[in-house]
């Protein structure tokens, strides 16, 4: 007999007493989630009915994927193009009127942005799969230059901005001299401040363990951000420290700047960095990473650098917008991503649109532009490494972690 579905909560009412569908025990519905490996089905899965919605709540998810956001930047479409593993992973997610033209900036865990107005020069935090939406409150912001039109290069978040504790932002402003802190706390104000640090250019900034890193270029210097609090809630800089660490082997900035890329995260609770340079001759551009240690006792340096070639079970997700190590669990490998491997986006200046031939799969853009999801050959030394592919004059990426669904 088949049910029917009373008002618009989903509850769903059978003339039987006997078992239905909607019935099915957690235990089965946490395997049929289990074998779905698009994050999109997933989420049609819990809203088949309230039923299954409150059950899938109560069991542990799966690890997920960080999808991919075609075009954050993107000025002209009320939609944002998601891409996953294969061509079926990804799907066209709308964009709330408020943010509608905005550029997203930043992203954090559970699909939270950073979007900022270009005309007001305000800044928005919002969820992309929830649609929460919070103005940053502050008369004081650090980047109201009329000539300046994007005057945020990188935007990271130290937690989730809806937590109790709030938390801290930091962006790169001053045309990439200063770093902008801002505490931010449901309910509660403050005030933006800025330090810079002898006149370096900072190329990207990371929470590692709680504290704030600034990498700045050239040289790949390492800037350790001593951060306090105010009684009235505003954060100040207490001190800056320079880290004293032994320089990598291999191609610098300079020699190859047109492939040159380099991104810093937290990998295994310490300081790393993502290298793509041209390693070696006669083969494309690839990154390698590095870990920072402490130098042996009677080092020159207090740190160095360590090429690292096994993350254990993590997989990296590379991009000039957000990098992250991601955790992958021991059977979920079929839910669009692998252990021990580089995911990276990368911007191509160009207005081609030819394919190598070799892509596993392929996008075009609405702009015009193109987006190819390709294979690094294999160096041989035990990473994967894949490559996300924009072409067009102003298109770039950014990787979206969405909630456990």
């Amino acid at each position: 007999m088949t049910p029917t579905i009373a008002g618009g909560d989903g509850t769903v009412v059978s003339p039987s007493g006997s078992a239905q569908w909607y019935d099915l025990p957690d235990d089965l519905l946490g395997n049929i989630r289990l074998r779905i490996t698009s994050q999109r089905d997933r989420a049609r899965l819990a809203a088949v009915c309230k039923s299954w919605r409150a059950a899938l709540a109560r069991i542990p998810a799966p690890a997920v994927a960080p999808l991919l956001l075609l075009l954050p930047r993107d000025l002209s479409g009320r939609t944002k193009r998601l891409c996953g593993g294969g061509p079926d992973d990804g799907w066209d997610m709308p964009i709330p009127d408020k943010v509608a033209g905005n550029f997203l900036v930043g992203s954090h865990d559970g699909a939270w942005v950073a979007a900022f107005d270009l005309i007001k020069h305000e800044l928005l935090l919002l969820n992309l799969f929830s649609s929460k939406a919070m103005v940053v409150s502050s008369c004081d912001y650090p980047w109201k230059d009329p000539w300046y039109s994007k005057p945020i290069t990188h935007f990271v978040f130290s937690d989730d901005p809806d937590s109790s504790d709030g938390c801290i932002l930091a962006t790169i402003t001053d045309y990439f001299h200063k770093i902008a802190l801002y505490k931010y706390k449901v309910g509660c104000r403050s005030e933006w401040t800025t330090h810079g640090w002898e006149g370096k250019t900072f190329n990207g900034i990371a929470f590692c363990s709680g504290d704030l890193y600034g990498l700045a270029y050239p040289g790949e210097e390492l800037v350790k951000f001593e951060i306090d609090m105010e009684k009235d809630g505003s954060l100040v800089v207490k001190s800056v420290h320079l880290l004293a660490i032994q320089r990598r082997h291999g191609p610098v900035e300079n020699e190859d700047p047109l492939v040159y890329e380099c991104y810093i995260l937290e990998l295994h609770g310490k300081p790393s960095k993502a290298v793509r340079a041209r390693w070696l001759r006669n083969r494309e551009p690839f990154f390698k990473v590095f870990e920072l240690v402490d130098a042996n006792v009677g080092e020159a340096y207090q740190h160095k650098w360590i090429e690292v070639t096994w993350f254990g079970d993590y997989a990296l997700f590379l991009g000039p917008a957000r990098s992250k190590a991601v955790h992958v669990p021991v059977g979920v490998e079929h839910c669009g991503f692998k252990r021990n491997h580089i995911y990276y986006s990368i911007a191509i200046h160009s207005i081609t649109s030819d394919l190598h031939g070799d892509e596993v799969y392929s996008l075009k853009l609405d702009n015009g532009g193109l987006m190819s999801c390709r294979e690094d050959k294999s160096i041989g030394d035990g990473l994967g490494r894949t490559g996300y592919w924009m072409t067009g004059l102003d298109n770039n990426s950014m990787w979206l972690d969405p909630p456990y669904l």
